[in-house]
């Protein structure tokens, strides 16, 4: 393949992997989002910060 042709390629790459790694990222939070053990962990961690957030975030309006 002439030089011009691995450029082509090389352009196509840097275009398309972020949008294949945002696309991998999306399909494992909702993984994430269906496995009850890292569900738990996140309403057990939500839980212990229960007071750290009514001291440092405004209520919502």
């Amino acid at each position: 393949m002439p030089l011009e042709g691995f450029a082509l390629v090389e352009e196509t790459l840097r275009q398309r992997l972020p949008s294949l790694a945002e696309e991998d990222e999306l399909a494992k939070m909702e993984q994430a989002a269906n496995d009850p053990l890292f569900m738990d962990d996140v309403r057990e961690t939500m839980s212990a910060f229960v007071g750290a957030d009514a001291q440092w975030w405004e209520p919502a309006q």
